[in-house]
């Protein structure tokens, strides 16, 4: 089981989107919303509050269901732990549990857990699990005001977490090459910049059409890629089909 962690730095490039797109191509995973600025998935997908974040942080130990006992599925099948709408609450939850959290999460045995942690800055509550995740990923469109503070915050944790890189949301005007050339971090992947695309997956409308957007072909080849990195003996075992999309 390994504990995928996806931040942003600044603006809104498409964190939750990314997350969740990954979470979806992963075997037995379940996704976490855990952004202190508040959740957005139950309202999106008219799903509950409860079971979901409040009721993970109020566990000391995970049951025998584990993590998917605080989950709810989310059209598509993708497993969700939902956190409520209310940055307040959320950020209570990460002060008051924050601690244990990344333990509870570790002790999953799950699959793969996505965490979506939304901004994390230098004061941000979650800064403390995102230390501790196996992976994390800094998303960023690729312009400067965006990959230049994340490119900082990703250099920041790789003296904490073991794995630390970037996902670019498209390629222009800066490129691979370019960021890790000029900023001196490692970009993981590149997922296409799919409006169409993102709006289907937030409608729920899983299907041929949305498995062959550029955003889940895309997110697919980032899943690989953060597997190969997490589990590289895993990789044929762990990536769902394309079919399941069709």
């Amino acid at each position: 089981m390994t504990v995928f962690c996806f931040a942003s730095v600044r603006g809104a490039p498409g964190t939750t989107t990314t997350a969740l797109a990954v979470a979806s191509w992963l075997e037995d995973s379940v996704l976490v919303e855990a952004d202190p600025d508040g959740g957005v998935l139950a309202l999106r997908y008219g799903l509950g509050r409860e079971p979901g974040l409040t009721t993970l942080a109020a566990s000391q130990v995970l049951d025998a269901q584990g993590l998917r006992a605080h989950a709810q599925a989310l059209p598509g099948g993708t497993a969700v732990v939902v956190a409520p709408e209310s940055s307040t609450q959320v950020t209570h939850v990460w002060r008051a549990a924050g601690t244990r959290l990344g333990p509870l999460l570790a002790s999953s045995d799950s699959g793969h857990v996505v965490v979506d942690v939304g901004r994390v800055g230098a004061s941000s509550p979650t800064l403390p699990f995102v230390g501790a995740a196996d992976i994390v990923v800094l998303v960023c469109r690729p312009v400067a005001e965006e990959v230049i503070p994340a490119a900082e915050r990703a250099l920041a944790l790789g003296r904490e977490a073991p794995h630390v890189g970037i996902v670019l949301i498209g390629d222009r005007p800066y490129g691979p090459p370019d960021v890790e050339a000029q900023l001196g971090v490692t970009v993981v992947g590149v997922v296409a910049d799919d409006p169409k695309g993102a709006l289907a997956l937030a409608g729920g409308r899983a299907g041929r059409s949305l498995g062959r957007s550029p955003l889940m072909r895309s997110s697919r080849a980032l899943a690989t890629a953060l597997v190969e990195v997490g589990a590289p003996d895993d990789v044929e075992h762990t990536l769902k089909s394309a079919e399941v999309w069709a």
